[in-house]
């Protein structure tokens, strides 16, 4: 384990270069002037819920607020299956994994948008359901242009609790991604310092919550990118954070498990791959994998799930994969004592 000290999110990161803070101003006032020229048809909020329907199903989601429009997805604790959500402030409709219509929220998301209740309803509307849920987070976006040629975008949330150990996640993920903007308008002035060229350099970076609660909380980065040549790139970033005697602790695998247990995550891993026909696996390029290449994972009711870029496990037309395992495949070798030991039944 290891406290907040080193401010890293697992993943792929580049040697940090320097350069002069007033990049990093000058893409925020840039943030605040676009914001203010927009309309508010156009403007995007982004929020983070907890709480309950029925006061006895647990919940948490995810929704985004443009102008008169609501989306994102919610799933149930006891589940950690994710249905999709559109709609309007006052009416969302819910989708299952097949996007089969299966119930709507009835209530209203105003600002200040720290609670969201109302009725949840059956397709039929015969059965209504009170729920409640409380905002735990809220989503920052900064944006930073130069011309035609560069433009980053970020979106990362930030926690809404006074406690010492949350406000320590804040500061280590505000420190995290501040890198992104400065190491990307690093290596793309570099490159235009060399060459003619001028064609379009962009970075996307969304960090998402994947799982929350008052103890454990789990994140995942999307990095879309494109610096040149035949095509963009993507990759994975990940972070989860354990709370444990009011201190945040950012987890590695081996604080999830027994000693031993890496053959049996590969094995599973292995196994999942070779089903969704990732190349490598398939071909047996890959017979094995090492604690690094496993390093990037996520913790939500449904399992451990671990993410591979592009051209890791397979060719880049292959895309990503992700393999999600379920804790009761790897109950063995959790420890039960550490932090995955209310998702152990």
């Amino acid at each position: 384990m290891m406290l907040l000290r080193a401010y890293l999110i697992q993943g792929k990161w580049r040697h940090w270069q320097f350069i002069p803070s007033f990049v990093w101003l000058i893409g925020l006032f840039a943030l605040v002037a676009t914001a203010a020229a927009q309309p508010d048809e156009s403007v995007i909020s982004r929020y983070y819920y907890t709480g309950t329907i029925n006061k006895t199903h647990s919940i948490q989601m995810d929704i985004q607020v443009k102008g008169k429009t609501v989306s994102g997805h919610y799933y149930y604790n006891s589940l950690g299956v994710p249905f999709s959500l559109n709609g309007s402030r006052s009416d969302i409709e819910e989708r299952d994994p097949k996007n089969r219509y299966t119930g709507k929220f009835n209530g209203k998301v105003d600002v200040p948008h720290k609670t969201f209740e109302g009725e949840w309803l059956t397709p039929d509307g015969k059965k209504q359901l009170p729920f409640k849920l409380n905002k735990v987070a809220e989503y920052l976006f900064s944006s930073t242009r130069q011309g035609e040629t560069l433009e980053v975008s970020l979106s990362y949330p930030y926690f809404l609790s006074t406690s010492p150990a949350w406000q320590q996640i804040n500061d280590a993920l505000l420190k995290s991604i501040k890198q992104y903007p400065l190491e990307f308008i690093t290596e793309a002035r570099a490159f235009y310092a060399e060459t003619e060229h001028q064609f379009y350099w962009f970075q996307q970076v969304d960090l998402s919550i994947e799982y929350y609660s008052e103890t454990l909380v789990s994140l995942l980065g999307k990095n879309h990118e494109y610096s040149g040549g035949a095509h963009g790139n993507f990759y994975y970033q990940s972070s989860n954070f354990w709370i444990k005697e009011n201190q945040a602790i950012l987890l590695k695998l081996s604080d999830l498990f027994l000693p031993g247990y890496k053959k049996r995550l590969s094995d599973e891993t292995l196994k999942s791959l070779r089903e969704q026909g990732a190349s490598d696996i398939v071909n047996g390029a890959i017979t094995d994998f090492k604690k690094e290449d496993l390093s990037r994972f996520s913790i939500t009711p449904r399992g451990l799930t671990v993410y591979f870029d592009p051209y890791a496990v397979g060719a880049y037309a292959e895309g990503s994969f992700s393999v999600t395992i379920p804790y009761r495949q790897l109950k063995k070798v959790i420890d039960p004592e550490g932090p995955l030991k209310s998702f152990v039944k």
